[in-house]
């Protein structure tokens, strides 16, 4: 589980990384100041991406971290349009 879940989250944070290199510029400033409140957000609420702890709770950072991190590729790609 907790390997599975790393991957995964990965996996997602590639591809919102990947969405946000193809925006312009002029997408990125717009967008700027709401990335940084969800990032804050994402770390509030799952726990900073961190290879410390038990197997439990890295697997349950991972997958807060996936989850969030998919719902943000989903509305960078609308916010962006």
């Amino acid at each position: 589980m907790y390997l599975s879940s790393k991957l995964e989250f990965l996996d997602a944070d590639g591809e919102l990384n990947r969405n946000w290199k193809a925006l312009s510029k002029a997408q990125k400033d717009k967008l700027l100041p709401a990335q940084k409140k969800w990032i804050k957000e994402k770390d509030e609420k799952c726990g900073p991406v961190t290879k410390k702890g038990t197997e439990e709770k890295l697997t349950a950072m991972y997958k807060c971290q996936f989850d969030m991190t998919m719902d943000r590729v989903a509305k960078l790609i609308t916010e962006a349009e």
